[in-house]
């Protein structure tokens, strides 16, 4: 067995898209989409430890238009060193 990955025989040196993914909560299966870079569920479309998606995938099952997440960060400042921002 594999100390890194814990699978015999070893899938370490497998492409994420052919890993397995593990279970999702609703007894689907997650793979590894390469658009969006995450482990979707087949059966639900959840994204692994994602709140949203850059593909308008948003968890509690809403569905936005790609562009249209909300990026709103309030008022910010660079102040040289960092960004100050107000929420």
């Amino acid at each position: 067995m594999c100390e890194r990955c814990g699978q015999s025989p070893c899938k370490c040196h497998l492409p994420l898209s052919s890993r397995p993914g593990g279970k999702c909560r609703c007894g689907g299966t997650y793979y590894f989409n390469n658009y969006c870079g995450a482990w979707v569920c087949e059966e639900c479309d959840d994204h692994k430890g994602l709140g949203c998606c850059f593909c308008g995938w948003k968890a509690g099952g809403e569905h936005v238009e790609p562009g249209e997440l909300e990026d709103d960060v309030g008022d910010s400042t660079f102040d040289g060193d960092s960004w100050n921002v107000e929420y």
